[in-house]
């Protein structure tokens, strides 16, 4: 996941020559859960307040509008307030909460291109909790997002693993 992130959002690895990958039976999951994205009140809470409580939206389609024209434009403009807020200021808390907003915002504009890039690639539920509506939007197949945050960064790939499965199936 270290190695995604950095891939995905900072880019500032070169390219290697061996990339190891232990336990790579795990790659699919790995990969599925890093794009993945969940919207729940926490979030709305932590950083669109005024977007609570989270709205009822049945389809992949009703999510992603309501993600692309109401959450990512306040996550936009509290990304905008913390920049503004950190620029004499070297506050902790708020550099922490910066750091986790442009990570989750990061995770949100990739899902979103992709959702509406290859929405039959996506499955699409919402959950009632004992804190609200949680959405979750994960892919089905993950080999459009390995070459990008994994395979291609590397030269060599080794795969390590007790089993991996059929080969053809690897």
């Amino acid at each position: 996941p270290y190695f995604f992130t950095e891939r995905t959002y900072v880019q500032k690895f070169p390219k290697r020559q061996v990339l190891v990958m232990d336990e790579c039976h795990s790659i699919e999951r790995q990969v599925l859960g890093f794009i993945e994205i969940q919207a729940d009140n926490k979030a709305l809470e932590d950083w669109a307040p005024t977007l609570r409580p989270m709205p009822v939206l049945m389809e992949l389609e009703d999510f992603y509008q309501w993600a692309k024209t109401e959450y990512l434009p306040i996550l936009s403009s509290r990304l905008e307030f913390l920049a503004d807020e950190l620029e004499n200021s070297e506050d902790q808390k708020k550099l922490k909460e910066q750091r986790d907003l442009q990570m989750y915002a990061g995770k949100l504009l990739l899902a979103l291109a992709s959702v509406e890039k290859e929405p039959d690639n996506w499955v699409y539920w919402q959950e009632s909790t004992q804190e609200g509506m949680v959405s979750i939007a994960k892919p089905i197949d993950a080999s459009p997002y390995t070459p990008s945050i994994l395979t291609d960064h590397a030269d060599l790939k080794l795969y390590m693993s007790a089993y991996v499965g059929k080969k053809s199936v690897f």
